[in-house]
């Protein structure tokens, strides 16, 4: 059943005693309060964390209980989790994220393009212009060509300097050739992390740089998965927790790991000046021969690794980290690897409905970023381009049939499955006419930079078309800038 209807049905049921248990109340001798004056306020549940798990004590536990495996602190946690869950019925963490899903004022159209709902009648004034989104319209209309391209670039420091091999820190010339690019973001990998210290001065060195010449924060993420996955937890001089795998986070069935493993994972990114993390992944474990993704899935259910993906998102967005769903249409159940070879999905697309794209469709709300892979899906179309850069699969099914008008990045374009068939210039031009907004580690910076500038001078992309991935990109930026309270 999907989360929202769950959700009403328990407010439904619940809702109606406490009213008239709260009018009985007030009826007695002496009582004057009416059932609405003990209503309370739900926002203190926005985020779907108990007030205990905010304390100190609680995050040094986490630190011991939940290292290396959650079976330590399993049953405090579910006593935490369990505490809330039965007035209602519903996992504390199912019921977070209120204030950080997308405004129900929005409506998607057809074509996959945000439009204004119609108004509720009210004698209050409806304010005439949301100021964040004022502030990105500003923004882009004062960028240059060079500017907005430099946008959609997301990529290693080792691509940014010339011959540049485990960089660890902003060098005059790395510095130089960003402003050049003017580069949006950068994510970090295992050779450019040394030490907590390094890592902190070098994304702060990188922020900075980034408003100096655009205006804009830079986008700086990793791929901090928890379990195998990691960058920084794997390391001995990063005192942080760590977690066996997302598969044995899933086998408990308690959405309230999920949420620690977010927050957690979320906190000490946040401390050392990430912005985004490539997590979490949101595929179906189906297939028992794949090793690509493996216990990196929380399981093979679809509805199960939903909520524990909606969880996760909600432990990042809590310690201010944004999220990235992956890997679009769902990587579980294939054999081979895209980052050695082409591979192939035979699925229908409304097969892919039934399971893979479930726990991608239940949170397209609730994330910030979806990440394509390069999956081709032949039974789709026995003809089609690997996702990340085919147009059916982003404009046509996810946008304009999913309704997800979000930010779009695809996977990394240096793996083989893009890199060994298609041109740096080729690849990246045609990941943005496809829908996508941020292309992630190109095989060649110089030349999928000039090869999106041509494709806009030429009018094979249109003007129109780059500043709809720009304005999101900047959108999402000043939401995570601290500039607006959302």
């Amino acid at each position: 059943m999907n989360r929202s209807i769950k959700r009403i049905l328990s407010i439904a049921l619940v809702l109606p005693m406490l009213l008239w248990s709260l009018s009985f109340l007030g009826s007695l001798p002496g009582g004057t309060a009416g059932p609405t004056d003990y209503l309370f306020d739900m926002n203190a549940f926005a985020d779907g964390e108990p007030e205990a798990a905010e304390s100190e004590a609680a995050d040094g536990a986490e630190a011991s209980g939940e290292a290396e495996s959650a079976e330590g602190a399993e049953a405090a946690d579910e006593a935490e989790s369990a505490e809330g869950a039965e007035a209602t019925g519903a996992d504390p963490a199912e019921t977070s994220g209120a204030a950080d899903e997308k405004s129900a004022d929005e409506a998607v159209s057809d074509d996959g393009t945000s439009e204004e709902a119609a108004p509720e009648e009210s004698s209050e004034e409806v304010s005439e212009e949301d100021p964040l989104e004022a502030r990105a319209q500003e923004i882009l209309a004062g960028m240059s060509l060079k500017d907005k391209i430099g946008q959609l670039f997301m990529v290693r420091p080792d691509q940014v300097k010339n011959g540049g091999k485990s960089v660890k820190k902003l060098t005059p010339q790395m510095k130089k050739r960003l402003k050049k690019y003017r580069i949006g973001g950068v994510i970090m990998f295992g050779n450019n992390i040394s030490s907590p210290k390094q890592i902190k001065a070098f994304n702060k060195a990188l922020t900075k740089a980034s408003y100096e010449y655009s205006g804009l924060p830079m986008m700086i993420s990793v791929d901090e998965e928890g379990g195998r996955i990691t960058r920084l937890a794997y390391r001995s001089n990063f005192k942080v927790t760590k977690f066996k795998s997302m598969l044995a986070i899933g086998r408990t069935g308690n959405t309230y790991k999920a949420f620690k493993v977010g927050r957690t994972i979320g906190k000490y990114l946040k401390k050392y000046g990430f912005t985004a993390d490539m997590a979490p992944v949101a595929d179906c474990f189906t297939n028992p021969k794949n090793t690509v993704i493996g216990d990196r899935s929380f399981g093979s259910d679809p509805e199960l690794v939903s909520d524990m993906v909606y969880s996760a998102i909600n432990g990042f967005h809590r310690s201010g980290i944004m999220t990235t769903l992956k890997h679009y249409p769902g990587h579980g159940d294939t054999k081979a690897d895209t980052h050695k070879q082409t591979v192939k999905v035979r699925k229908s697309w409304k097969s892919l409905k039934k399971l893979e794209l479930v726990p991608f469709i239940e949170n397209l709300d609730h994330t910030d970023m979806i990440m394509a892979s390069h999956i081709r899906c032949t039974g789709i179309s026995k003809t089609i381009a690997p996702t990340s850069i085919s147009k059916t699969m982003i404009q046509k099914k996810l946008r304009n049939q999913l309704g997800y008008d979000g930010v779009v990045i695809t996977d990394a374009m240096e793996m083989d499955a893009i890199s060994q068939n298609y041109s740096p210039a080729e690849a990246a031009v045609r990941a943005i006419i496809a829908g996508c907004d941020i292309i992630l580690c190109p095989d060649n910076l110089s030349k999928s930079f000039n090869g999106i500038r041509d494709a806009v001078k030429s009018g094979r992309i249109s003007e129109e078309r780059l500043n709809e991935s720009v304005l999101r990109i900047i959108r999402l930026k000043l939401k995570y800038s601290g500039e607006f309270d959302q």
